[in-house]
């Protein structure tokens, strides 16, 4: 597997440079959200990072296999979760995952979507693992809401803690970034903002039935 570069040099202390970045207010009204979702079953979350909010569905999951591409996150979250018989934590590539068709109740992608090549892949490898009627859970970062000066002081804020940016970088905001997701077979039930002066998106769908 080819080794991911850029996010492995902010493993040790991920959360704290978000939490700096997007400023905590948000990262805490996001992790409430998914505190607040019940019966996630057996959940698949794919760019689990340093585990940051894998700990925020533990309880409401019957199992959980933490993934990431990064070799330096998953050694984190090994060690985070070490004692925790719930949680597997595992190196996966999120564009072709090793798991069964349908394994999964539900899915988990917490600021993956906006920052992945390809995401309309990804979404198609969620709907493969997906059993009928599976969910899936999306949380990223957006600029939708922002004004400018707000913005201006998160993009200043993101250069000092991460120096520069990803690769691939897509701009979703709460209407496109639903539309995407509902043009790749998946039904948005709930789709929201979250955040004062920085924002988040949290949307929550259903695997419907393919029209392909």
């Amino acid at each position: 597997m080819e080794k991911e570069i850029y996010w492995s040099g902010f493993a040790k202390d991920f959360d704290e440079k978000q939490n700096y970045a997007a400023g905590k207010y948000v990262n805490v009204r996001v992790k409430a959200k998914l505190k607040s979702q019940k019966n996630l079953g057996k959940v698949l979350e794919f760019a689990c990072g340093n585990g940051a909010f894998t700990k925020c569905i533990i309880d409401q999951a019957t199992s959980i296999v933490a993934t990431d591409y990064s070799e330096e996150m998953i050694e984190v979250s090994k060690k985070i979760f070490k004692n925790n018989d719930k949680v597997r934590v595992e190196q996966v590539n999120c564009h072709n995952s090793p798991y069964e068709d349908e394994s999964f109740d539900t899915i988990l992608m917490a600021n993956l979507i906006h920052i992945i090549d390809n995401p309309k892949n990804v979404l198609k490898e969620c709907y493969r693992l997906l059993k009928p009627h599976g969910l899936l859970l999306i949380t990223c970062f957006t600029t939708d809401g922002m004004t400018i000066f707000n913005k201006l002081i998160m993009l200043c804020r993101y250069i000092k803690v991460f120096k520069s940016f990803p690769k691939s970088i897509i701009p979703f905001k709460l209407k496109n970034l639903s539309d995407f997701i509902t043009n790749n077979d998946f039904n948005v039930e709930e789709a929201i903002l979250l955040g004062k002066t920085t924002k988040a998106i949290f949307l929550k769908a259903v695997k419907a039935k393919s029209k392909k």
